[in-house]
């Protein structure tokens, strides 16, 4: 691009500076630390630079950080260096030079490090990881010595390769004494593999029960997976493709392996069992198919929704209001009803205006129910703080019922103040629980 912008201006090789991309969660694992390495390496470039912002994202969620006062003296002092000769304008953060092996650890060394390097480990983390010649990156111990970086684990005693800040999200820890922060790197060029696993309830009819399926997308490659929150490799227990039961809580991580190496993406899903699980759902309003949560059973299939609203586990109704009657197929103690529902502003995801959860042993007679209000105040303009917020709606009842009817009412419309004012509003629910 850089290349092609100068040949169709016919200048030569002006300056071109340009601001690297911020930590952002991206569905596939390291395809945004891909991307940060693809910009540090365009710095090989005549007379480019290029700016880290790994240290001053924020909110990783939020794919434009909203910090633009440090980006934009950054780039200022690239021009001041780079174009009117300023030079005491610092640009560069830490840059690879060079690594060699020592001992049970590689040690890496730096340019624009001349007055040292420091990490700044606030979140318990250096960001840099290691792995053998089996490719399995694993959390590294770092120490710093002048002008390099010891890096080393107790679980990986013949180390081969080094990276540092190689995940979507990763913010920076490692910085040259003027305060700039390192881009991503790595010293290996191993091809990655990023193919995902998915996970998809179905509904046993025959014994009436949620099994999960677990399906690649990598046709025939193996899915591996553990029930524990453990890390699975590829010599952990592999999917057989029949569904995995699971009756008691239990956090689901996979992930495929291609040749005995493993994917860069792991997908993670907590399953917890309830009493509501595979109950019949009628719905008077139906749910969006763009997010359906799987289908009928979407709301009792264990897996709770996270702040992203297209994880694939909401179901979403536009401008409807959220309406069902849960079947539990006889009757049953009942001590508490809850469900979650999502706010992200953002994407016209709204709160209800209010909530009911009401009981029936006939499905025809209900009792007066629980009501929840106050979500919101729209009585004026819309003045939330945009972000992302789920809220549980918990009533106790303590009594037996074959059947749960939850309402909750639309605010119909995205309020005045908001970006889509006057456009249709969404209420995206999920799980409910019965205990």
């Amino acid at each position: 691009m850089i290349q092609g912008w100068r040949e169709e201006w016919g200048l030569g090789n002006f300056p071109f500076y340009y601001v690297q991309i911020a930590p952002f969660p991206y569905e596939k694992a390291v395809v945004g630390a891909m991307l940060r390495e693809s910009q540090l390496k365009c710095m090989s470039a005549p007379n480019v630079g290029m700016v880290v912002t790994m240290d001053i994202t924020g909110d990783v969620t939020d794919i434009h950080p909203k910090d633009k006062v440090t980006v934009g003296k950054r780039l200022a002092d690239w021009a001041l260096h780079g174009t009117y000769g300023v030079q005491e304008n610092l640009t560069y953060g830490p840059v690879l030079k060079s690594f060699e092996k020592e001992g049970k650890g590689i040690r890496l060394f730096f340019d624009h490090a001349n007055q040292g390097l420091e990490i700044k480990d606030n979140k318990k983390e250096s960001g840099f990881v290691i792995a053998g010649a089996d490719r399995h990156f694993v959390p590294a111990k770092v120490s710093i010595r002048d002008h390099s970086v010891f890096v080393s684990s107790d679980y990986v005693t013949d180390p081969v390769a080094v990276r540092y800040a190689y995940t979507n999200i990763s913010e920076a820890t490692l910085f040259n004494y003027e305060g700039l922060p390192a881009s991503t790197f790595r010293t290996d060029e191993w091809p990655f593999i990023t193919d995902m696993v998915f996970m998809h309830p179905a509904y046993d009819e025959v014994n009436k029960q949620i099994k999960y399926d677990l399906v690649s997308t990598r046709p025939g490659a193996e899915i591996y997976y553990s029930l524990d929150g453990t890390e699975p490799t590829c010599v952990s227990r592999k999917y057989q493709g029949d569904g995995i039961l699971i009756l008691r809580p239990a956090r689901i991580n996979a992930r495929v392996c291609v040749n005995g190496y493993a994917s860069e993406t792991i997908g993670s899903w907590v399953v917890s069992p309830h009493k509501g699980m595979a109950s019949d759902i009628t719905y008077l309003s139906p749910y969006s198919q763009k997010f359906s949560a799987g289908g009928a059973y979407g709301l009792v299939d264990g897996i709770q929704g996270s702040l992203a609203f297209n994880d694939g586990a909401w179901q979403g109704f536009e401008g409807d209001d959220f309406s069902i009657t849960l079947d539990l197929g006889e009757s049953t103690l009942i001590r508490k009803v809850s469900i979650n529902f999502l706010s992200d502003t953002n994407s016209w995801v709204f709160f209800p205006k209010h909530v009911e959860i009401k009981t029936s042993q006939n499905g025809i007679t209900y009792d007066t129910g629980s009501r929840f209000d106050n979500f919101y105040d729209l009585s004026g303009t819309f003045e939330r703080a945009a972000g992302k917020e789920i809220e549980t709606v918990r009533a106790g009842f303590m009594k037996k019922a074959r059947f749960i009817k939850i309402i909750a009412r639309n605010i119909g419309q995205c309020p005045p103040g908001h970006p889509g004012a006057g456009g249709k509003a969404w209420i995206f629910a999920d799980e409910v629980v019965v205990e």
